[in-house]
């Protein structure tokens, strides 16, 4: 099949694309400066294999019709829609490791990356896991293991997994912590605990940058570099990089820059319980303890990664309503969620990966929320006929 015809250009330089899935495409050079909206239709994508089977994508992805993959065209044409009318900078639907749907909106095209915020929590969770895949720390270790210096409660030490759970007693930082903070590793471990371990959650960008000096601790090397050893590199993803502040100390809570296409190979990652392509980049036990509650203070929380149940916890203000981020929507969700509607989601029993990224702050509110209402309504029964993409070719977990 011929690639479909270009995007029709609107005044404000955002597109509008076709609808129409394309089976087979070449590389188009100016696919980046249209900033095209298409379906399957995109730079870097090749021809499906068929959408019932396992893929893995190389430099190129693989794409599917969503009818094929088992989704309701008109249901994920609609979640395309609302992501434009967000001011989204991309978005990337995957089933099955198959791109059945994507979007790219602006002057950039998908491989230039941005900033994925908190996103860079769960990319920080699987450097923890690969590491202590390798024996080079425990999550049970006090953090004074690694961190020199470091100052105790009176009486349970904080532990490793207290960091990645939010159970720390450390106090956040306050405003001034954020992506502009000049040392961001020696002021997080300077800080003095608030509280006891596992009496107070809360979700807290300084407990989480305290993981950099425990990952160069524990590796020997800058975590910035052992991310894309361990990680980046053997998913690909080519695009991806951790930042550093301004003394060279790498931010494990905010700034990692990225695509959707190089978030949805995460995605890829957790739905295949951490193979990639027949190698173990981080262990199953790892991506379980992660994406399970990780604590009964919120059970909407794993190691870094939200969960999409009731967690006891307002979750506003991370796209959520009440205490979970999609209470409507009655399906397994996990996801990576950053500041202006970062977010990689991943349905587990569905065999979905969906990603979306935003440069604009002030854009209209698009959430993890927002994606699983729109995969629900894809994978709703149709008559005659299956509704759930994955069920022959996804990788099930359970967590019970």
């Amino acid at each position: 099949m011929a690639p479909s015809s270009p995007p029709r250009t609107t005044n404000d330089s955002r597109t509008v694309g076709t609808t129409r899935a394309v089976h087979s495409i070449s590389a188009v050079p100016a696919c980046a400066a249209l900033g095209a909206l298409v379906f399957t239709a995109a730079c870097g994508l090749v021809g499906s294999p068929g959408a019932d089977e396992q893929v893995w994508p190389s430099d190129t992805w693989s794409t599917t019709d969503p009818g094929d993959a088992g989704l309701d065209p008109a249901a994920i044409a609609a979640l395309v829609t609302q992501a434009a009318a967000a001011e989204s900078r991309c978005l990337v639907v995957t089933a099955n490791g198959h791109v059945v749907a994507e979007g790219t909106w602006g002057d950039e095209g998908p491989d230039d990356p941005s900033n994925t915020f908190s996103v860079t929590k769960s990319i920080t969770s699987l450097l923890v896991g690969i590491a202590s895949d390798r024996g080079l720390l425990d999550v049970d270790d006090p953090v004074a293991t690694h961190v020199e210096d470091w100052v105790d409660p009176p009486g349970e030490p904080i532990r490793v997994r207290h960091l990645l759970s939010n159970t720390s007693g450390l106090p956040d930082g306050g405003d001034d912590f954020s992506i502009f903070v000049e040392e961001a590793t020696e002021d997080a471990t300077d800080l003095a605990p608030l509280h006891d371990p596992d009496e107070v959650w809360e979700y807290n960008n300084a407990a989480v940058q305290v993981l950099d000096a425990v990952l160069v601790a524990a590796t020997g090397q800058p975590t910035r570099e052992f991310a894309e050893e361990a990680l980046f590199a053997p998913l690909g993803m080519h695009h991806t990089e951790m930042v550093t502040d301004g003394v060279g100390d790498t931010m494990t809570f905010t700034g990692a820059t990225s695509t959707c296409r190089d978030l949805a190979r995460l995605g890829l990652l957790l739905l295949a319980d951490g193979e990639w392509d027949g190698t173990q980049v981080v262990s199953s036990e790892w991506v379980r303890r992660a994406t399970f509650p990780s604590q009964d203070l919120n059970p909407a929380y794993g190691h870094l990664w939200w969960l999409n149940r009731p967690g006891g916890i307002a979750l506003e203000d991370v796209g959520g309503h009440g205490d979970e981020l999609a209470p409507d929507v009655d399906r397994e969700m996990v996801a990576g969620v950053g500041l202006g509607g970062q977010v990689v989601a991943v349905f587990p029993e569905d065999g979905i990966v969906v990603t979306r990224m935003s440069t604009a702050d002030d854009a209209p509110p698009f959430s993890a929320r927002d994606i699983a209402e729109g995969i629900d309504a894809a994978l709703a029964p149709t008559p005659g006929g299956e509704g759930a993409a994955g069920t022959s070719a996804a990788t099930h977990r359970s967590h019970g």
